[in-house]
């Protein structure tokens, strides 16, 4: 049983965005919704589905189909301005590509019986999500409830829009919940799937009785999903939907919105626009009110800088030539602030560039001793410059702030590296690697580095494109010569025999006399249009031009924005910094960054690639002042980031009392003796004791003792047992509490060494007491020691 009232509100919200459309088409809806997923579910129609419904027994044929069928995933659609459908993302799609050619042989299979075969569909549902699950893809993708749901429905939907829908998981378990009170399982299922079209068909039902006649369930799919984010007033979300709504009723709309954009005008006569697509609300304005609680600053932009086309038509005071700056708002309180400040204050009162202490710093090194959390925090670290809203409203929940995190880490927007010792410019930044081909024969090919994947993320897109155009190519070329032209008009052929060359041909050669064409520097000439050291460049141009006409590859957009990214360096005064980062230790400065006045590049020596370094990727190191201190670090490396230090925090201890044993006023008496006798950068950290709990015993302390805190002590001092014995406040205890004690007593020594010997080598040999470490009375005595109790030792 649905939420009549939710129902209604369903309705309400369509009708705002399509005036007057009871029968699903309203010029927009056809145009932006619905002629595209058409021209989709045609295409599966004449070209697969009858293969599907009579698979042949040939498996090499079975391949082809089981590949046609995954490029359903990447075809381009004219009526989605050359673009592929946008119904199952990228990482789903991924993950079906990349499977083995005998597992896609297999799904040809499990696909046809899915689609076409006898039986339960809940069976059958159920028969395909367990060979998506148990599929072993090359990919960093994995296999994820939300991807066997959506690729089993899409394949459903394109063969019968009449009766099956697509299930995006994330929107449609939203609706559901907000219409039915129970939104999806936490994995797919065929029964699962049933309950899904027993709703969808029962507000197909209700739509044709109040006269609104849905043609399928493609009108019935977007009805539920496109306003979800409006309607889920009942959990308080905020959304780009219900923002729009919002300003279109404070402020109507100018001119019809794009996919894309929808634009406003203020009562001042101000501009702005407000992003449709994104998953926050972020707006285009002339300019920001200073630090504002729920709204951020994301991007400032000067005259000259690029940003989102639809700006032209839609807010031109905010197009290109403009100076503009674009935020993040978070929530409907924010957003009500916001516009009344832009329709009241004057332009001299916005703050250009915001509250300097306010904003996070691009490069930053959290440093201290061992043990303080500082790998611990840069998970908070990161969601405090990638989605500080989230930390703020789980910073008490360890587990959702690591979901999180990794979650923004399978978007590629967070990296976390490792220095040490050998760690080496090639690793980090590129370097040559040893690849060898079917035939035994050995190619050299530039590997990037994780910073220098980082900095070029913004043709992560283009690139993908390319990549699928040339493999494409690679295997028309691996069966037969294919024939081509030069831009001057010669024809030669191209042959791929593997590696990273495609092999030329050129007719007017006698003989098969063939000619390396690199991929890579295809790829340079793609991407950047650079040609310098290009060897047979006019027969790379040809193939160029070659796959832009046959395989519709569109000219690269590296002008695209995107969103901000973490680089967390652990350990990064371990590694030679100078050495790993060379000649792009200069570009972290947040003055040469990429769109400052005084962006610098470098040419990398590998590749030939220039590189610069985007304005929102955010460096965060760690560094152990035990390993290294501070005032040996490089100085090009000090100048460039801020440091915050991060020392033992005792508070976190507190309350925490150990068969009678006040853990924070241990370690605070440990760590004030190492400060007198050694440093503040040799300290204990508070992390080797979180593990305890009131409910903990002696034996659990003496653990950490036994394991960590002697070890690390004996590191620091250099086995300076005294010294370690001072730290512990053995020398003002009575000896049956202190942890270290002589090894050797009574002349002992000097029985087993002679007399001239013993006196050479001394007596300052200890080891570990083991009835003191079993004994609550020996670690309070490390924090309640009295000079009456000293013990000559």
């Amino acid at each position: 049983m649905i939420d009549i009232d939710y129902y209604g509100e369903l309705k309400d919200d369509f009708l705002d965005r399509y005036k007057g459309n009871t029968s699903f088409d309203h010029p927009q809806y056809i145009e932006h919704e619905r002629s595209y997923k058409d021209e989709l579910i045609q295409l599966f129609q004449d070209t697969v589905s009858a293969a599907l419904k009579s698979l042949p027994e040939d498996p090499a044929l079975r391949l082809v189909i089981a590949e046609s069928a995954i490029d359903m995933f990447y075809k381009r659609l004219a009526s989605n301005d050359n673009k592929p459908q946008n119904l199952v993302g990228f990482r789903y799609s991924a993950f079906l590509k990349s499977i083995p050619p005998d597992q896609k042989k297999e799904f040809a299979s499990k696909l046809s019986k899915l689609l076409y075969g006898k039986g339960e569909l809940s069976g059958r549902i159920d028969e395909f999500l367990d060979f998506l699950a148990n599929a072993t893809p090359d990919t960093k993708y994995p296999y994820l409830p939300a991807c066997g749901r959506a690729i089993f429905s899409f394949f459903l939907y394109l063969s019968d829009p009449e009766n099956h829908m697509c299930v995006r998981t994330q929107d449609l378990h939203k609706c559901l919940k907000s219409l039915t009170g129970n939104g999806l399982d936490n994995a797919p299922s065929g029964i699962e799937y049933d309950r899904v079209l027993e709703v969808v068909k029962d507000v197909q039902h209700r739509l044709e009785a109040d006269d609104w006649k849905p043609r399928d369930l493609t009108d019935i799919y977007t009805f539920l999903w496109l306003p979800w984010g409006d309607k889920l007033e009942k959990t308080g979300a905020f959304s780009p939907a219900s923002a729009e709504k919002y300003l279109t009723q404070r402020y109507g709309l100018e001119k019809e919105p794009t996919k894309k954009l929808a634009g406003f005008k203020a009562s001042s006569n101000r501009q702005l626009a407000l992003e449709r697509t994104s998953n926050s609300v972020s707006l285009f304005l002339e300019d920001c009110p200073a630090a504002t609680t729920g709204i951020s600053l994301l991007k400032r932009y000067s005259a000259s800088e690029g940003r989102h086309s639809n700006l032209t038509s839609l807010a031109p005071d905010l197009a290109n030539g403009n100076i503009a700056v674009r935020v993040k708002v978070d929530t409907q309180h924010a957003l009500e602030t916001l516009c009344d400040w832009y329709e009241e204050k004057t332009l001299a009162e916005a703050v250009p560039t915001g509250d300097p202490e306010m904003q996070i710093p691009l490069n930053t090194i959290l440093y201290g001793p061992p043990g303080t959390g500082k790998t611990y925090h840069t998970v908070n670290k990161a969601l405090e410059i990638l989605d500080p809203d989230f930390l703020s409203a789980n910073h008490d929940n360890r587990s959702a702030l690591k979901a999180r995190f990794d979650e923004l880490k399978a978007q590629d927007r967070i990296a976390m590296v490792t220095f040490h010792q050998s760690f080496s410019y090639e690793d980090f930044v590129e370097g040559l690697r040893a690849e060898t081909d079917d035939d035994g024969n050995i190619h050299y090919r530039v590997h990037d580095g994780i910073f220098k994947r980082l900095c070029n993320r913004n043709t992560a897109i283009s690139a993908m494109d390319f990549d699928k155009a040339v493999s494409e190519l690679q295997a028309q070329a691996d069966e037969t010569p294919v024939q081509l032209k030069t831009t001057t008009g010669k024809s030669f052929e191209v042959r791929y025999f593997g590696g990273s060359t495609f092999s030329i041909n050129p007719a007017s050669s006698t003989g098969e006399k063939y000619y390396p064409a690199s991929i890579e520097h295809l790829r340079k000439l793609y991407l950047h249009g650079e040609s310098e050291g290009m060897y047979n460049p006019s027969y790379v141009k040809g193939i160029l031009a070659y796959l832009r006409e046959n395989y519709n590859l569109e000219e690269p957009n590296l002008a695209q924005e995107v969103s901000a990214s973490v680089l967390i360096i652990d350990e990064i005064n371990r590694g030679n910094v100078a050495s790993i980062f060379g000649e792009l230790i200069t570009l972290l400065e947040e003055s040469k960054r990429k769109g400052s006045d005084e962006e610098l590049s470098a040419t990398l020596p590998y590749s030939g690639d220039t590189l610069s370094v985007p304005d929102n990727l955010y460096v965060v190191g760690t560094m152990n002042t035990a390993d290294r201190s501070l005032a040996v670090l490089d100085t090009a490396l000090r100048r460039r980031f801020d440091f915050e230090a991060m020392y033992p925090d005792s508070d976190v201890l507190s309350g925490i009392i150990v068969e009678g044993i006040e853990i924070k006023r241990l370690l605070e008496a440990i760590n004030q003796r190492i400060s007198i006798l050694y440093d503040r950068e040799h300290l204990i950290g508070h992390s080797f004791f979180m593990n305890l709990t009131s409910g903990s015993t002696v034996l659990d302390l003496k653990r950490i003792f036994v394991k960590n805190i002697l070890p690390t002590l004996e590191e620091y001092f250099f086995e300076d047992w005294n010294r370690i014995r001072q730290v512990l406040g053995d020398h003002m205890k009575p000896s049956e509490h202190q942890f270290l004690i002589r090894q050797f007593g009574g002349g002992q020594i000097e029985k087993t060494l002679g007399s001239d010997l013993a006196e050479e080598v001394g007596s300052d040999f200890f080891v570990r007491n083991s009835q003191a470490l079993n004994n609550p009375h020996a670690y309070i005595g490390i924090y309640t020691v009295t000079n009456s109790s000293i013990d000559d030792v």
